[in-house]
């Protein structure tokens, strides 16, 4: 993977847990991430990305505790890449 060839670290699947007044209620799945420092979502939807992508990756960031995430779509004739915070 091009990852690797970079030499970043990489979790795919990453599961992690999802807490409400420290006891665990659930998990979610990222699709990758990166140097333990990023969480990627990655897509493939033609035409108009749905506002409900971005509202799940902001839950998995506020829920994994990670910063900053990528939601990256290849469904278009261009690959379309949204850069999010918390």
């Amino acid at each position: 993977m091009k990852l690797q060839q970079a030499g970043l670290a990489y979790f795919a699947e990453k599961e992690f847990n999802v807490s409400f007044e420290n006891v665990v209620i659930g998990k979610f799945r990222c699709d990758l991430f990166v140097e333990n420092k990023v969480i990627v979502e990655l897509k493939a939807v033609t035409g108009f990305q749905p506002k409900l992508f971005q509202s799940q990756l902001l839950s998995y960031l506020k829920a994994s505790r990670v910063k900053t995430g990528l939601l990256i779509n290849f469904g278009n004739t261009s690959c379309e890449v949204k850069r999010l915070s918390v």
